[in-house]
Protein backbone atom coordinates (compact mmCIF):
# COMPACT_ATOMS: atom_id res chain seq x y z
CA UNK A 1 0.00 0.00 0.00
CA UNK A 2 3.13 2.13 -0.25
CA UNK A 3 3.54 3.36 3.67
CA UNK A 4 6.69 1.35 3.83
CA UNK A 5 8.41 3.81 1.31
CA UNK A 6 7.04 6.89 2.82
CA UNK A 7 9.88 9.67 4.56
CA UNK A 8 11.33 8.87 7.79
CA UNK A 9 8.40 9.44 10.61
CA UNK A 10 8.16 10.97 13.84
CA UNK A 11 6.22 9.32 16.36
CA UNK A 12 4.18 12.00 18.41
CA UNK A 13 4.70 12.28 22.27
CA UNK A 14 1.46 12.20 24.32
CA UNK A 15 2.57 12.91 28.15
CA UNK A 16 5.82 13.42 29.50
CA UNK A 17 6.87 9.48 29.77
CA UNK A 18 6.85 9.08 25.76
CA UNK A 19 10.67 10.80 25.75
CA UNK A 20 11.23 7.60 27.24
CA UNK A 21 9.19 5.29 25.73
CA UNK A 22 10.80 5.56 22.44
CA UNK A 23 13.95 3.98 24.08
CA UNK A 24 15.24 4.09 27.86
CA UNK A 25 18.76 4.03 26.97
CA UNK A 26 18.74 7.55 24.81
CA UNK A 27 16.73 9.34 27.40
CA UNK A 28 19.49 8.17 29.81
CA UNK A 29 22.48 9.46 27.46
CA UNK A 30 24.17 12.46 28.31
CA UNK A 31 22.79 15.47 26.67
CA UNK A 32 26.39 16.09 24.96
CA UNK A 33 28.94 14.32 23.25
CA UNK A 34 29.93 11.58 21.11
CA UNK A 35 26.64 9.82 21.72
CA UNK A 36 23.60 12.76 20.76
CA UNK A 37 23.98 11.80 16.92
CA UNK A 38 24.27 8.09 17.06
CA UNK A 39 20.81 8.22 19.41
CA UNK A 40 19.14 10.28 17.49
CA UNK A 41 19.40 8.17 14.27
CA UNK A 42 18.74 4.84 16.80
CA UNK A 43 15.50 6.47 17.58
CA UNK A 44 14.85 7.17 14.16
CA UNK A 45 15.57 3.72 13.39
CA UNK A 46 13.10 2.60 15.46
CA UNK A 47 10.39 4.78 14.96
CA UNK A 48 9.72 3.61 11.64
CA UNK A 49 10.47 -0.33 12.60
CA UNK A 50 7.23 0.79 15.23
CA UNK A 51 5.08 2.20 12.97
CA UNK A 52 5.94 -1.04 10.29
CA UNK A 53 5.63 -3.67 13.29
CA UNK A 54 2.12 -2.00 13.98
CA UNK A 55 0.63 -1.70 10.76
CA UNK A 56 1.96 -5.44 10.05
CA UNK A 57 -0.16 -6.89 12.86
CA UNK A 58 -3.17 -5.07 12.13
CA UNK A 59 -3.21 -6.27 8.61
CA UNK A 60 -3.24 -9.21 10.56
CA UNK A 61 -5.80 -8.47 13.13
CA UNK A 62 -8.50 -7.46 10.08
CA UNK A 63 -8.91 -10.83 8.41
CA UNK A 64 -9.17 -12.55 11.95
CA UNK A 65 -11.54 -10.40 12.99
CA UNK A 66 -13.29 -11.71 9.63
CA UNK A 67 -12.69 -15.13 10.44
CA UNK A 68 -14.13 -14.93 13.95
CA UNK A 69 -17.36 -13.17 13.35
CA UNK A 70 -17.83 -16.05 10.44
CA UNK A 71 -17.19 -18.49 12.77
CA UNK A 72 -20.16 -17.06 15.21
CA UNK A 73 -22.16 -16.59 12.16
CA UNK A 74 -22.31 -20.33 11.79
CA UNK A 75 -22.20 -21.53 15.78
CA UNK A 76 -24.69 -23.76 16.82
CA UNK A 77 -24.87 -21.53 20.35
CA UNK A 78 -27.98 -19.47 21.24
CA UNK A 79 -27.74 -15.89 20.08
CA UNK A 80 -27.66 -14.53 23.31
CA UNK A 81 -24.10 -16.26 23.64
CA UNK A 82 -23.40 -14.99 20.51
CA UNK A 83 -23.87 -11.86 21.11
CA UNK A 84 -21.27 -10.28 23.27
CA UNK A 85 -18.31 -11.45 21.44
CA UNK A 86 -19.96 -10.79 18.00
CA UNK A 87 -20.10 -7.17 19.52
CA UNK A 88 -16.42 -7.21 20.84
CA UNK A 89 -14.85 -8.36 17.57
CA UNK A 90 -17.10 -6.32 15.43
CA UNK A 91 -15.71 -3.38 17.69
CA UNK A 92 -12.23 -4.13 17.03
CA UNK A 93 -12.24 -4.69 13.69
CA UNK A 94 -14.02 -1.09 13.10
CA UNK A 95 -11.35 0.32 15.72
CA UNK A 96 -8.64 -1.37 13.37
CA UNK A 97 -9.54 0.06 9.68
CA UNK A 98 -10.28 3.32 11.65
CA UNK A 99 -6.14 3.45 12.77
CA UNK A 100 -5.07 1.37 9.69
CA UNK A 101 -6.86 4.90 7.65
CA UNK A 102 -5.24 7.18 10.19
CA UNK A 103 -1.52 6.12 10.33
CA UNK A 104 -1.44 6.19 6.47
CA UNK A 105 -0.17 9.85 7.80
CA UNK A 106 2.54 8.44 9.79
CA UNK A 107 2.78 11.44 11.56
CA UNK A 108 -0.82 10.96 12.92
CA UNK A 109 1.09 8.07 14.27
CA UNK A 110 0.53 7.61 18.63
CA UNK A 111 1.52 4.86 21.11
CA UNK A 112 -1.32 5.74 23.33
CA UNK A 113 -3.69 4.86 20.16
CA UNK A 114 -1.34 1.50 19.60
CA UNK A 115 -1.85 0.73 23.90
CA UNK A 116 -5.06 1.68 24.15
CA UNK A 117 -6.46 -0.49 20.42
CA UNK A 118 -4.13 -3.39 22.06
CA UNK A 119 -6.40 -3.08 25.56
CA UNK A 120 -9.80 -3.29 23.29
CA UNK A 121 -7.89 -6.29 21.81
CA UNK A 122 -7.19 -8.36 24.72
CA UNK A 123 -10.65 -7.58 26.04
CA UNK A 124 -11.99 -8.88 22.87
CA UNK A 125 -10.09 -12.33 23.07
CA UNK A 126 -11.12 -12.51 26.81
CA UNK A 127 -14.59 -12.14 25.61
CA UNK A 128 -14.11 -14.94 22.69
CA UNK A 129 -12.22 -17.28 25.43
CA UNK A 130 -15.58 -17.46 27.32
CA UNK A 131 -17.69 -18.29 24.39
CA UNK A 132 -15.25 -20.81 22.64
CA UNK A 133 -14.41 -22.52 26.29
CA UNK A 134 -11.60 -20.71 29.03
CA UNK A 135 -9.83 -23.77 28.70
CA UNK A 136 -9.42 -24.33 25.50
CA UNK A 137 -6.52 -22.95 23.03
CA UNK A 138 -8.28 -19.83 22.31
CA UNK A 139 -6.17 -18.32 25.04
CA UNK A 140 -2.81 -18.46 22.84
CA UNK A 141 -4.04 -15.57 20.26
CA UNK A 142 -3.13 -13.41 23.09
CA UNK A 143 0.28 -14.51 23.03
CA UNK A 144 0.62 -12.51 20.02
CA UNK A 145 -0.28 -9.42 21.30
CA UNK A 146 2.41 -10.18 24.99
CA UNK A 147 4.75 -10.64 22.22
CA UNK A 148 4.44 -7.63 19.99
CA UNK A 149 3.88 -5.11 22.70
CA UNK A 150 6.82 -6.48 24.27
CA UNK A 151 9.10 -5.82 21.52
CA UNK A 152 7.73 -2.54 21.39
CA UNK A 153 9.45 1.02 22.03
CA UNK A 154 7.52 1.85 25.25
CA UNK A 155 8.27 -1.22 27.60
CA UNK A 156 5.67 0.26 30.27
CA UNK A 157 2.98 -0.68 27.28
CA UNK A 158 3.80 -4.15 26.98
CA UNK A 159 4.02 -4.48 30.47
CA UNK A 160 0.43 -3.14 30.41
CA UNK A 161 -0.38 -5.29 28.06
CA UNK A 162 1.21 -8.92 29.74
CA UNK A 163 -0.56 -7.84 33.30
CA UNK A 164 -3.93 -7.21 31.73
CA UNK A 165 -3.81 -10.76 29.88
CA UNK A 166 -2.28 -12.66 32.57
CA UNK A 167 -4.84 -11.34 35.31
CA UNK A 168 -7.98 -11.48 32.80
CA UNK A 169 -6.99 -15.06 31.84
CA UNK A 170 -6.23 -15.76 36.09
CA UNK A 171 -10.10 -14.37 36.56
CA UNK A 172 -11.62 -16.48 34.11
CA UNK A 173 -9.43 -19.78 35.44
CA UNK A 174 -10.95 -18.58 39.13
CA UNK A 175 -14.36 -17.97 38.18
CA UNK A 176 -14.51 -20.93 35.96
CA UNK A 177 -13.53 -22.88 38.83
CA UNK A 178 -15.99 -22.18 41.02
CA UNK A 179 -18.67 -22.40 39.09
CA UNK A 180 -19.84 -18.85 38.12
CA UNK A 181 -18.49 -19.01 34.43
CA UNK A 182 -20.32 -21.78 33.34
CA UNK A 183 -17.96 -25.34 31.38
CA UNK A 184 -20.60 -26.81 29.28
CA UNK A 185 -22.26 -23.98 27.77
CA UNK A 186 -18.87 -23.05 25.62
CA UNK A 187 -18.21 -24.26 22.09
CA UNK A 188 -15.48 -26.44 23.92
CA UNK A 189 -17.98 -27.97 26.35
CA UNK A 190 -16.97 -29.33 29.35
CA UNK A 191 -19.68 -31.56 31.24
CA UNK A 192 -17.64 -33.01 34.03
CA UNK A 193 -14.69 -30.68 35.14
CA UNK A 194 -11.39 -32.45 36.67
CA UNK A 195 -10.78 -29.01 38.65
CA UNK A 196 -7.18 -30.45 39.60
CA UNK A 197 -6.85 -30.83 36.04
CA UNK A 198 -8.26 -27.73 34.65
CA UNK A 199 -5.81 -25.81 37.79
CA UNK A 200 -3.05 -27.23 35.86
CA UNK A 201 -3.58 -26.64 32.69
CA UNK A 202 -4.61 -22.93 33.95
CA UNK A 203 -1.01 -22.40 35.93
CA UNK A 204 0.73 -23.77 31.82
CA UNK A 205 -1.18 -21.01 30.37
CA UNK A 206 0.04 -18.86 32.41
CA UNK A 207 3.45 -19.92 32.37
CA UNK A 208 3.04 -19.64 28.45
CA UNK A 209 2.16 -16.35 28.58
CA UNK A 210 5.12 -14.96 31.04
CA UNK A 211 7.54 -16.82 29.10
CA UNK A 212 6.00 -15.65 25.39
CA UNK A 213 6.26 -12.10 27.50
CA UNK A 214 10.02 -13.03 28.71
CA UNK A 215 11.05 -13.68 25.01
CA UNK A 216 10.02 -10.50 23.42
CA UNK A 217 11.77 -8.06 26.07
CA UNK A 218 14.72 -9.96 25.22
CA UNK A 219 14.61 -10.10 21.81
CA UNK A 220 13.59 -6.54 22.01
CA UNK A 221 17.14 -5.46 23.97
CA UNK A 222 19.05 -7.83 21.80
CA UNK A 223 17.57 -5.93 18.29
CA UNK A 224 17.94 -2.46 20.22
CA UNK A 225 21.69 -3.34 21.00
CA UNK A 226 22.08 -4.16 17.30
CA UNK A 227 20.53 -1.16 16.26
CA UNK A 228 23.04 0.81 18.18
CA UNK A 229 26.00 -0.98 16.88
CA UNK A 230 24.80 -0.29 13.27
CA UNK A 231 24.05 3.44 13.59
CA UNK A 232 27.83 3.75 15.45
CA UNK A 233 29.36 2.08 12.60
CA UNK A 234 27.48 3.73 9.67
CA UNK A 235 28.81 6.87 11.32
CA UNK A 236 32.08 6.65 11.72
CA UNK A 237 31.79 4.84 7.69
CA UNK A 238 30.32 8.65 7.31
CA UNK A 239 33.02 9.95 9.24
CA UNK A 240 35.74 8.41 7.28
CA UNK A 241 34.38 9.07 3.98
CA UNK A 242 33.85 12.69 4.84
CA UNK A 243 37.98 12.46 5.80
CA UNK A 244 38.98 10.47 2.87
CA UNK A 245 36.92 13.32 0.30
CA UNK A 246 39.07 15.74 1.78
CA UNK A 247 41.94 13.69 1.36
CA UNK A 248 41.08 13.13 -2.10
CA UNK A 249 40.82 16.71 -2.70
CA UNK A 250 44.66 17.26 -1.75
CA UNK A 251 45.64 14.82 -4.42
CA UNK A 252 46.23 16.72 -6.86
CA UNK A 253 48.61 19.28 -4.78
CA UNK A 254 51.04 16.01 -3.44
CA UNK A 255 54.20 16.71 -4.78
CA UNK A 256 55.00 14.26 -7.55
CA UNK A 257 58.93 14.49 -7.15
CA UNK A 258 61.75 15.99 -5.28
CA UNK A 259 63.26 18.75 -7.93
CA UNK A 260 61.96 21.12 -10.16
CA UNK A 261 63.20 22.89 -13.23
CA UNK A 262 65.00 25.29 -10.78
CA UNK A 263 66.47 22.81 -8.66
CA UNK A 264 70.27 23.07 -8.83
CA UNK A 265 70.50 27.09 -9.73
CA UNK A 266 71.22 30.66 -8.37
CA UNK A 267 68.31 32.85 -8.51
CA UNK A 268 69.37 36.26 -7.06
CA UNK A 269 70.94 35.95 -3.72
CA UNK A 270 69.25 32.17 -3.55
CA UNK A 271 71.09 28.78 -4.20
CA UNK A 272 67.97 26.21 -4.89
CA UNK A 273 67.13 23.21 -3.69
CA UNK A 274 64.19 20.53 -3.76
CA UNK A 275 61.06 21.52 -4.39
CA UNK A 276 58.63 21.20 -0.95
CA UNK A 277 55.38 22.46 -2.00
CA UNK A 278 53.29 22.57 -5.54
CA UNK A 279 50.47 25.18 -5.68
CA UNK A 280 48.29 25.88 -8.39
CA UNK A 281 50.35 29.03 -9.30
CA UNK A 282 53.86 27.74 -9.07
CA UNK A 283 56.20 25.54 -6.65
CA UNK A 284 57.89 26.12 -3.44
CA UNK A 285 61.36 25.45 -3.23
CA UNK A 286 63.69 24.96 -0.78
CA UNK A 287 66.83 27.51 -0.60
CA UNK A 288 69.82 29.11 1.36
CA UNK A 289 70.23 32.93 0.99
CA UNK A 290 74.15 32.82 0.05
CA UNK A 291 74.74 36.75 1.07
CA UNK A 292 73.04 36.45 5.03
CA UNK A 293 73.45 32.74 5.64
CA UNK A 294 69.95 31.77 6.25
CA UNK A 295 67.39 29.21 5.13
CA UNK A 296 64.24 30.28 2.91
CA UNK A 297 61.76 29.09 1.03
CA UNK A 298 61.41 30.77 -2.34
CA UNK A 299 57.64 30.61 -4.80
CA UNK A 300 58.40 30.63 -7.89
CA UNK A 301 55.52 30.94 -10.35
CA UNK A 302 55.06 28.53 -12.67
CA UNK A 303 55.18 29.09 -16.43
CA UNK A 304 52.28 28.43 -17.33
CA UNK A 305 50.87 30.92 -14.70
CA UNK A 306 54.27 33.87 -15.67
CA UNK A 307 52.49 33.89 -19.31
CA UNK A 308 49.50 34.97 -17.78
CA UNK A 309 49.58 39.35 -16.82
CA UNK A 310 46.50 38.38 -14.18
CA UNK A 311 48.57 35.41 -12.85
CA UNK A 312 51.83 38.11 -12.25
CA UNK A 313 49.73 40.44 -11.09
CA UNK A 314 47.93 38.43 -8.11
CA UNK A 315 51.46 36.69 -7.61
CA UNK A 316 52.95 40.21 -6.94
CA UNK A 317 50.09 41.16 -5.35
CA UNK A 318 50.63 38.37 -2.53
CA UNK A 319 54.20 39.58 -1.59
CA UNK A 320 52.86 43.00 -1.49
CA UNK A 321 49.92 41.85 0.56
CA UNK A 322 51.61 39.74 3.18
CA UNK A 323 54.64 42.04 3.32
CA UNK A 324 52.14 45.09 5.07
CA UNK A 325 51.11 42.35 7.79
CA UNK A 326 53.15 42.61 10.94
CA UNK A 327 52.40 39.42 13.08
CA UNK A 328 54.89 36.74 14.72
CA UNK A 329 51.90 34.31 13.25
CA UNK A 330 52.19 35.61 9.53
CA UNK A 331 55.22 34.14 7.29
CA UNK A 332 57.85 36.54 7.22
CA UNK A 333 58.30 38.07 3.54
CA UNK A 334 62.47 38.54 2.69
CA UNK A 335 61.80 39.89 -0.93
CA UNK A 336 60.85 39.72 -4.34
CA UNK A 337 62.76 39.20 -7.70
CA UNK A 338 62.54 37.72 -11.12
CA UNK A 339 64.65 34.60 -12.83
CA UNK A 340 66.95 34.58 -15.84
CA UNK A 341 63.90 33.66 -17.97
CA UNK A 342 61.77 36.14 -17.34
CA UNK A 343 59.85 34.44 -14.44
CA UNK A 344 58.91 35.99 -10.69
CA UNK A 345 59.90 34.75 -7.18
CA UNK A 346 58.93 35.35 -3.57
CA UNK A 347 61.41 34.94 -1.08
CA UNK A 348 60.29 33.67 2.36
CA UNK A 349 60.74 32.49 5.96
CA UNK A 350 61.02 28.76 5.76
CA UNK A 351 58.61 26.90 8.16
CA UNK A 352 59.58 23.29 9.36
CA UNK A 353 57.17 21.31 10.24
CA UNK A 354 53.72 20.35 8.16
CA UNK A 355 50.69 22.01 7.92
CA UNK A 356 47.28 20.90 9.41
CA UNK A 357 45.83 19.37 6.86
CA UNK A 358 48.93 16.71 7.05
CA UNK A 359 49.00 16.81 10.98
CA UNK A 360 45.62 16.03 11.39
CA UNK A 361 45.46 12.90 8.74
CA UNK A 362 47.86 11.75 11.63
CA UNK A 363 45.82 12.39 14.94
CA UNK A 364 42.36 12.76 13.84
CA UNK A 365 41.67 15.64 15.94
CA UNK A 366 43.02 17.85 18.20
CA UNK A 367 42.88 18.73 22.32
CA UNK A 368 41.73 20.99 23.50
CA UNK A 369 44.77 23.25 24.06
CA UNK A 370 46.15 22.35 20.55
CA UNK A 371 42.66 24.05 19.50
CA UNK A 372 43.36 26.81 21.79
CA UNK A 373 46.38 28.07 20.45
CA UNK A 374 45.83 27.24 17.10
CA UNK A 375 42.82 29.50 16.74
CA UNK A 376 44.05 32.33 19.19
CA UNK A 377 47.39 32.69 16.92
CA UNK A 378 45.73 31.96 13.77
CA UNK A 379 42.88 34.61 15.14
CA UNK A 380 45.99 37.28 15.77
CA UNK A 381 47.26 37.14 12.42
CA UNK A 382 44.19 37.25 10.63
CA UNK A 383 42.61 40.05 12.70
CA UNK A 384 46.78 41.71 11.92
CA UNK A 385 45.46 41.25 8.28
CA UNK A 386 42.45 43.09 9.13
CA UNK A 387 44.09 46.02 10.57
CA UNK A 388 46.40 46.26 7.41
CA UNK A 389 42.95 46.43 5.29
CA UNK A 390 43.70 42.47 4.37
CA UNK A 391 40.99 39.76 4.19
CA UNK A 392 42.81 36.26 3.94
CA UNK A 393 39.51 34.52 2.00
CA UNK A 394 41.37 30.94 2.08
CA UNK A 395 41.64 30.27 5.78
CA UNK A 396 41.91 26.09 5.70
CA UNK A 397 44.06 23.32 6.92
CA UNK A 398 46.29 23.21 4.28
CA UNK A 399 46.94 27.22 4.57
CA UNK A 400 47.62 26.68 8.77
CA UNK A 401 51.20 25.06 9.89
CA UNK A 402 52.28 24.07 12.32
CA UNK A 403 55.76 24.36 13.25
CA UNK A 404 57.92 21.25 14.68
CA UNK A 405 60.35 23.39 16.83
CA UNK A 406 57.99 26.73 18.03
CA UNK A 407 59.51 29.47 19.10
CA UNK A 408 57.34 32.26 20.37
CA UNK A 409 54.60 30.82 17.77
CA UNK A 410 53.31 27.62 17.64
CA UNK A 411 51.04 28.17 14.54
CA UNK A 412 51.47 30.23 11.67
CA UNK A 413 49.01 31.49 8.74
CA UNK A 414 50.17 30.61 5.08
CA UNK A 415 49.07 31.65 1.26
CA UNK A 416 47.65 35.04 1.05
CA UNK A 417 47.22 34.52 -3.05
CA UNK A 418 43.87 34.78 -2.67
CA UNK A 419 43.29 37.80 -0.49
CA UNK A 420 41.93 41.28 -0.91
CA UNK A 421 42.36 44.63 0.08
CA UNK A 422 39.28 46.15 1.72
CA UNK A 423 39.64 49.43 0.28
CA UNK A 424 40.82 48.22 -3.20
CA UNK A 425 39.32 48.09 -6.68
CA UNK A 426 40.34 44.15 -6.33
CA UNK A 427 39.91 43.49 -10.14
CA UNK A 428 41.96 40.97 -10.03
CA UNK A 429 39.07 38.72 -8.08
CA UNK A 430 36.31 40.72 -8.52
CA UNK A 431 32.62 38.64 -9.46
CA UNK A 432 34.53 35.58 -8.67
CA UNK A 433 33.98 32.96 -5.83
CA UNK A 434 37.74 32.84 -5.12
CA UNK A 435 38.64 30.05 -2.25
CA UNK A 436 38.32 26.57 -0.84
CA UNK A 437 34.75 25.13 -0.96
CA UNK A 438 34.71 23.68 2.09
CA UNK A 439 36.10 26.43 4.42
CA UNK A 440 34.48 29.16 2.43
CA UNK A 441 31.99 31.48 3.84
CA UNK A 442 28.29 31.24 2.00
CA UNK A 443 29.03 35.55 0.77
CA UNK A 444 32.11 34.12 -0.36
CA UNK A 445 30.67 31.16 -2.19
CA UNK A 446 27.97 33.68 -3.63
CA UNK A 447 30.78 35.91 -4.85
CA UNK A 448 29.23 38.82 -2.92
CA UNK A 449 31.27 41.79 -0.57
CA UNK A 450 33.64 39.79 2.14
CA UNK A 451 35.10 41.13 4.82
CA UNK A 452 36.71 39.94 8.15
CA UNK A 453 34.02 37.69 8.99
CA UNK A 454 34.48 36.03 6.17
CA UNK A 455 37.75 35.01 7.88
CA UNK A 456 35.83 34.12 11.29
CA UNK A 457 33.78 31.55 9.68
CA UNK A 458 37.03 29.74 7.62
CA UNK A 459 38.48 29.43 11.11
CA UNK A 460 35.31 28.51 12.63
CA UNK A 461 35.53 25.53 9.75
CA UNK A 462 39.25 24.72 10.67
CA UNK A 463 38.46 24.44 14.33
CA UNK A 464 35.38 22.34 13.69
CA UNK A 465 37.87 20.27 11.48
CA UNK A 466 40.23 20.19 14.45
CA UNK A 467 37.99 19.50 17.44
CA UNK A 468 35.68 17.29 15.43
CA UNK A 469 38.06 14.96 13.35
CA UNK A 470 35.89 15.60 10.12
CA UNK A 471 35.35 18.97 7.50
CA UNK A 472 32.18 20.85 8.59
CA UNK A 473 31.12 20.98 5.04
CA UNK A 474 32.01 18.65 2.12
CA UNK A 475 30.23 16.31 -0.80
CA UNK A 476 30.76 14.12 -3.92
CA UNK A 477 31.76 17.60 -5.81
CA UNK A 478 32.42 21.12 -5.43
CA UNK A 479 28.92 22.00 -6.09
CA UNK A 480 27.56 20.19 -3.88
CA UNK A 481 29.99 21.35 -0.52
CA UNK A 482 29.07 24.98 -1.49
CA UNK A 483 25.32 23.53 -1.25
CA UNK A 484 26.25 22.53 1.98
CA UNK A 485 27.95 25.61 2.87
CA UNK A 486 25.22 27.92 1.77
CA UNK A 487 21.87 25.83 3.14
CA UNK A 488 23.25 23.01 5.17
CA UNK A 489 23.83 23.46 9.01
CA UNK A 490 26.21 21.32 9.66
CA UNK A 491 26.23 18.21 12.01
CA UNK A 492 26.91 18.69 15.67
CA UNK A 493 30.65 18.60 16.21
CA UNK A 494 29.94 16.00 19.35
CA UNK A 495 28.73 13.14 16.75
CA UNK A 496 31.64 10.70 17.24
CA UNK A 497 34.03 12.81 19.89
CA UNK A 498 33.08 14.18 23.15
CA UNK A 499 32.80 17.99 22.70
CA UNK A 500 31.24 20.58 25.89
CA UNK A 501 27.85 21.99 24.93
CA UNK A 502 29.30 25.67 25.25
CA UNK A 503 31.77 24.97 22.46
CA UNK A 504 29.58 23.48 20.23
CA UNK A 505 27.64 26.92 20.77
CA UNK A 506 30.94 28.53 20.23
CA UNK A 507 31.25 27.22 16.47
CA UNK A 508 27.69 27.26 15.61
CA UNK A 509 28.24 30.95 16.18
CA UNK A 510 31.07 31.35 13.98
CA UNK A 511 29.53 29.18 11.17
CA UNK A 512 26.76 31.14 10.80
CA UNK A 513 25.49 32.14 7.69
CA UNK A 514 24.60 35.13 8.49
CA UNK A 515 27.96 37.50 8.61
CA UNK A 516 25.89 39.67 11.38
CA UNK A 517 25.33 36.52 13.69
CA UNK A 518 29.05 35.28 13.57
CA UNK A 519 31.74 37.01 15.78
CA UNK A 520 32.65 40.17 14.46
CA UNK A 521 36.38 39.54 14.45
CA UNK A 522 39.06 36.41 14.99
CA UNK A 523 39.74 37.54 18.65
CA UNK A 524 36.44 37.75 20.19
CA UNK A 525 35.80 33.96 18.88
CA UNK A 526 39.30 32.95 20.42
CA UNK A 527 38.44 34.51 23.27
CA UNK A 528 34.91 32.60 23.50
CA UNK A 529 36.70 29.63 22.66
CA UNK A 530 38.80 29.84 25.25
CA UNK A 531 36.05 30.20 27.84
CA UNK A 532 34.31 27.66 26.55
CA UNK A 533 36.30 24.97 27.14
CA UNK A 534 36.76 26.17 30.90
CA UNK A 535 33.18 26.56 31.48
CA UNK A 536 33.37 30.15 31.91
CA UNK A 537 31.67 30.66 28.40
CA UNK A 538 29.20 34.45 28.70
CA UNK A 539 25.76 33.82 28.93
CA UNK A 540 24.99 36.33 26.26
CA UNK A 541 27.03 34.46 23.41
CA UNK A 542 25.52 31.29 25.43
CA UNK A 543 21.95 32.22 24.80
CA UNK A 544 22.87 33.57 21.20
CA UNK A 545 23.99 30.40 19.87
CA UNK A 546 20.74 29.11 21.56
CA UNK A 547 18.82 31.22 19.70
CA UNK A 548 21.18 30.70 15.77
CA UNK A 549 20.36 26.61 16.78
CA UNK A 550 16.32 26.66 17.84
CA UNK A 551 15.94 28.45 13.78
CA UNK A 552 18.89 26.41 12.18
CA UNK A 553 18.60 22.76 14.27
CA UNK A 554 22.25 20.59 13.53
CA UNK A 555 22.19 19.08 10.09
CA UNK A 556 18.87 20.99 8.98
CA UNK A 557 18.57 22.73 5.05
CA UNK A 558 17.81 26.05 6.24
CA UNK A 559 16.84 26.86 2.32
CA UNK A 560 14.17 23.56 2.51
CA UNK A 561 13.34 24.42 5.89
CA UNK A 562 13.46 20.57 6.71
CA UNK A 563 15.41 18.46 8.38
CA UNK A 564 17.97 17.09 5.67
CA UNK A 565 21.47 15.25 5.86
CA UNK A 566 23.72 17.30 4.80
CA UNK A 567 26.37 15.75 2.15
CA UNK A 568 29.30 14.95 4.41
CA UNK A 569 26.64 12.42 6.20
CA UNK A 570 25.79 10.58 3.19
CA UNK A 571 28.56 8.16 1.67
CA UNK A 572 30.36 9.25 -1.46
CA UNK A 573 29.11 7.50 -4.56
CA UNK A 574 31.16 4.44 -5.47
Amino acid sequence: MGEDSEAEPTIAADDPSDATLLDPAVASSPGTGASDAASAELVSAREVEEIVRTISLYRVIVPLCILTLAALAVSPATLIARVPSAIAVGTSFAVTIALLFVFRDRSRFRLSLVLAHGLLTTVTILTCVVFFGVFSPAIMTVCVGIYFFGQSNAPRHGSTIYATCALGYLTLTVLALVGVVPLDRSVAAIDRPDVAGLAAIAVIAQAILALTFWMAVRSRAATRRAFGQVVRAASKLRERDAVLAEVRADLDVVRRTAEGRYTGRALGDYRVMDIIGRGAMGEVYRATDVSRGRSAALKVLSAASGGDSAYVERFVREARIASSIRSPYCVEIYGTGQTDDGGHYIAMELLEGEDLAEHLRKVHHLEADDVITLVTEIGEALAAGDAAGVVHRDVKPQNVFRLAQPVGARWKILDFGVSKLREAAATLTQGQVIGTPSYMAPEQARGGKVDHRSDVFGLGAVAYRAIAGRPAFTGPDSAATIYNVLYVQTARPGQNVQVPEDVEAVLALALAKDPQRRFQTTPLFAAALRAAYRGELDVAVRESARRLLAAQPWGTDTLAARPRRSWHSLPPPR
